[in-house]
């Protein structure tokens, strides 16, 4: 009897466990003030979703170098997208500092920390690897030098091109 009980409250549990969790459909504000649906970056291939700060060395380092991978592989389908958790007096610098930075990807704004929360974020930098329908891949939580590593070869076998490979043994 023991046994029938603690797999009737373990069931719910497993069920849970396997389903796959997805980008929510949050809205967020461009550093230009449209707003844009989170969701609206799915789906061209794979998505790197990064939260920072202006005030986040960790953020910024981990921005820097995604930044490059961001520029060689943009055409090829990968997306990164940085999400800023500034509050609202500082957001208005956020569009300056990326300018400067030379980043070339979206930059959105969360300045109530809704997308991160709803991500299950807790602190920054935080990131996920998000496949082309939306399915969160991976998360990956701080950032040292070293990190992206690991990170770039997910982006690298999310890519439409690694897909349709796959099967062909391209010696990679």
């Amino acid at each position: 009897m023991k046994k029938q009980i603690l797999l009737l409250l373990l069931l719910p549990l497993a069920a849970l466990a396997q389903q796959q969790q997805t980008v929510p459909d949050v809205t967020l504000q461009t550093t230009d003030g449209k707003s844009v649906s989170l969701r609206s970056y799915v789906g061209k291939g794979p998505l790197q979703i990064a939260f920072w700060a202006l005030w986040c060395e960790p953020c910024k380092q981990e921005l820097k170098v995604m930044s490059q991978v961001y520029d060689s592989l943009n055409k090829q389908g990968y997306t990164l997208l940085g999400v800023c958790e500034d509050n609202q007096k500082s957001m208005a610098k956020v569009r300056g500092f990326a300018s400067a930075k030379g980043w070339n990807f979206p930059i959105l704004l969360d300045p109530n920390g809704d997308a991160l929360r709803k991500l299950n974020g807790l602190n920054i930098p935080f990131s996920l690897i998000v496949d082309k329908e939306g399915n969160i891949k991976s998360t990956h939580i701080g950032y040292v030098a070293g990190d992206e590593v690991p990170v770039e070869k997910e982006i690298h076998e999310l890519l439409p091109q690694a897909n349709a490979n796959a099967g062909g043994g391209t010696g990679k």
